[in-house]
C-alpha cells in the first residue's frame, strides 16, 4: 500500500469516527459582518477555518453566548478572485479553543460559485500537504 493510499484510508477512518458525511478542508479566511441570531450588533472577529460540502467551521471571538440552532450570518470574500458572498448557517456545535470559540455551522445559504472556489482552495491545500509541499 502506498503512503498516499494509506493517508487517504486514515482520513476516511477519521471521518467515520467524526460522523462526517464529507471531507473537511482547512482554509483560513477572515469573515466580515458576522451576526448572531438575536444579537443587534456585529461580533468582534471571526475566521473561516474549514469548509465541507455542507458545513463551515469558524473561529469566533465575541461575547455573545451561542447555542445549537442559532442562525449565524456573515460575509466572506476572496480578494484574489474578486468574489464575495453572504453566508447563512445554523449552529450545530461549539467548543472553547483558547481565546476563541470554535463553532460548526450547517450551511443554509451561500453563493454556489463562492462555495466551489472555497472548496477548490481547501482541496488544493490538502493535496499540497498530502504531497509534502507547503501550501500557499
Amino acid at each position: 500500500m502506498s503512503l498516499k493510499s494509506a493517508a487517504f484510508r486514515a482520513r476516511l477512518l477519521f471521518m467515520a469516527e467524526e460522523k462526517r458525511k464529507y471531507l473537511r478542508f482547512e482554509i483560513l479566511i477572515p469573515v466580515e459582518k458576522i451576526r448572531i441570531e438575536g444579537e443587534n450588533r456585529p461580533s468582534d472577529k471571526a475566521m473561516l477555518e474549514s469548509i465541507s460540502r455542507e458545513g463551515i467551521g469558524l473561529l469566533y471571538e465575541g461575547d455573545f453566548p451561542l447555542k445549537p440552532g442559532d442562525r449565524v450570518d456573515f460575509t466572506v470574500s476572496i480578494p484574489d478572485r474578486k468574489m464575495m458572498s453572504d453566508v447563512r448557517g445554523r449552529l450545530i456545535w461549539s467548543k472553547p479553543r483558547g481565546y476563541y470559540l470554535e463553532i460548526g455551522l450547517k450551511i443554509l445559504d451561500i453563493d454556489k460559485s463562492v462555495r466551489s472556489v472555497l472548496l477548490d482552495l481547501g482541496y488544493s491545500r490538502w493535496r499540497a500537504r498530502a504531497a509534502g509541499h507547503k501550501p500557499k
